[in-house]
């Protein structure tokens, strides 16, 4: 006697197009959190004058402590 397995079935046609347009939303709500989070001006460095100075000095005297 052959075992038959059915799938359940969905009630509508756009039943997988909502499951997707759902995840799709999620993503873009978790990419906009990530990037008010980590990414937004209010976390980004203004470098000035000075700092960029002692970066440049930091790394000529790093290369040349080397050799």
């Amino acid at each position: 006697m052959p075992i038959e397995l059915s799938m359940p079935r969905r009630s509508g046609r756009f039943t997988y197009w909502r499951e997707i347009v759902a995840v799709l939303c999620l993503k873009v709500i978790g990419l906009t959190a990530l990037y008010f989070l980590f990414f937004s001006s209010a976390h980004q460095m203004v470098p000035t004058q000075q700092d960029v100075a002692h970066h440049l000095i930091d790394r000529t005297m790093a290369s040349t402590a080397e050799r």
